[in-house]
């Protein structure tokens, strides 16, 4: 594990109360971010973000969720070939991602 050093103003240290509070608090949020940021870059998958996190799957989904970070982030021409895989499959019409956005 890794320790990083953060300045921060007296000022803010006393909004917060209690320095030790203020610490575990930062050091949670901040691995938390760390983390929600690595699934948004497509560096890790949202199991692993879990797993690094030490929660389960569907809390990650949620956390994933409240930080607007897509679980199902498609391009245009993805969306429409999954789309026109579901017509040949169906034998129906869907309509296009343009459509649908």
């Amino acid at each position: 594990m890794r320790t990083l050093k953060l300045e921060i103003p007296d000022s803010l240290v006393k909004l917060w109360g209690s320095e030790e509070e203020m610490k575990q608090a930062l050091e949670r949020d901040l691995i938390e971010m760390a983390v929600l940021e690595l699934v948004r870059r497509k560096k890790i998958s949202s199991r692993k973000g879990a797993e690094l996190l030490n929660i389960d799957w569907q809390e990650f989904l949620d956390l994933m969720t409240k930080s607007r970070i897509p679980y199902f982030d498609y391009t245009d021409e993805e969306l429409d070939k999954g789309l026109d895989n579901i017509d040949r499959v169906l034998g129906k019409t869907s309509y296009s991602s343009k459509a649908l956005r």
